[in-house]
């Protein structure tokens, strides 16, 4: 027989309130940084205490349950507290001259309440979702993989920053985003843009969310909280960036496709950081996506990749359709040969089909998915 009596959702919150004293303190009404834990499961002579915490002299006992609590629950925590007062408290925990006994349930009747008042216990109800939704907040805070959602770069092909990335990498000398503005015709596939201003913002901000393009003397990317490129920020391509101009295509064009040594660039940098930004998060999620709706269907339309993708990358976009969102990643992914993006019979959409490097990325997305849960939990 098992000398455990939990059920599994009384011990996940054993798990949460356990590891993240700041959530107990919000459950118990206690001051923020007032609670130390101490101990769980600990066993004693007359059974195994759920949760112990110090806070100043006050040694708290805390049985938890996560049904409705009952009489025998009432007597289980006045016999540990009994035991506690007589053998447990002055032995242990010397500092503690204080035990406060608490019964934690997620439904206390007002009888039941009662019989705690009577006996000198406190009763106190919580909300198991509440209590789990803190602990989501919380592990989902401060990590990238978590924090950073697909964005809309308003740019439909990777390879369309070539030309800005060829501008930028033909010398070492930094280059301001007005120096870019005025030379469109050596950037630009059409250099008669509309907005030409906003529209090289766009361009930037794409290089340096995929760790091409940096801005001298700012935070790196990783550390601020919103990408800003004002007018004289003085921009460089980045190592890995002057990687990507060198394997650049030569020939006429003043913006030519990707090649395969430019594609595997970026490919490497998916690998080595995959949530390094909201673009390459945007782009590993995407092929995750995919991923997921083959395994239930032959071929995978852009139609249900609308539907299932900003579900799957946890937002919703006001400014852009998701047919443009789902549109550019699957055109960046498929540039760099992660995906096939096949043409629908009359030209109406596509058909997305992994391809074996994409399948390769996903077991190794998968590991680094794990570590970062690891860490989120540290």
């Amino acid at each position: 027989m098992s000398s455990d009596n939990r059920n599994a959702s009384e011990k996940a919150i054993e798990d949460v309130l356990a590891k993240y004293p700041n959530i107990t303190e919000s459950v118990l009404n206690y001051q923020p940084d007032s609670l130390t834990f101490l101990a769980r499961q600990q066993s004693v002579k007359v059974g195994r205490t759920d949760l112990l915490f110090l806070s100043g002299d006050e040694l708290l006992l805390i049985e938890l349950k996560a049904e409705s609590a009952t009489q025998a629950h009432v007597e289980q925590l006045e016999e540990y507290r009994d035991h506690y007062e007589q053998v447990v408290i002055g032995e242990k925990y010397p500092s503690a001259s204080n035990l406060v006994p608490i019964l934690l349930a997620p439904e206390i009747s007002d009888r039941i309440r009662s019989a705690c008042s009577n006996r000198g216990l406190r009763a106190v109800d919580f909300d198991i979702g509440d209590v789990l939704q803190q602990f989501e907040n919380q592990l989902f805070t401060g990590h990238a993989m978590f924090e950073n959602k697909p964005v809309s770069t308003g740019v439909a092909s990777l390879h369309l920053i070539s030309g800005l990335i060829g501008f930028l990498g033909e010398s070492d000398v930094p280059k301001t985003k007005n120096d870019c503005v005025n030379n469109l015709e050596r950037i630009a596939k059409r250099p008669s843009w509309n907005h030409p201003d906003a529209r090289m913002g766009q361009f930037i901000r794409l290089g340096i969310r995929l760790n091409l393009i940096q801005q001298i003397g700012k935070p790196p990317l990783t550390q601020v909280s919103q990408l800003r490129v004002s007018h004289d920020d003085k921009l460089l391509l980045t190592e890995r960036g002057q990687t990507y101009y060198q394997e650049m295509l030569d020939g006429p064009e003043r913006v030519p496709p990707l090649s395969v040594s430019q594609a595997d660039v970026i490919t490497e940098l998916l690998y080595e950081r995959p949530f390094y930004s909201d673009v390459t998060t945007g782009m590993v999620v995407f092929l995750d996506t995919v991923y997921d709706l083959s395994r239930s269907s032959d071929r995978v339309s852009s139609d249900a990749l609308e539907e299932w993708y900003p579900k799957k990358s946890g937002r919703s976009w006001s400014g852009e359709s998701p047919s443009s969102l789902v549109d550019w990643y699957g055109n960046y992914l498929d540039e760099i040969g992660l995906i096939s993006k096949v043409s629908l019979t009359g030209g109406n959409g596509y058909y997305h089909h992994l391809t074996p490097e994409g399948a390769r990325m996903l077991s190794y997305l998968q590991v680094d998915i794990g570590k970062e849960m690891i860490r989120a939990q540290q």
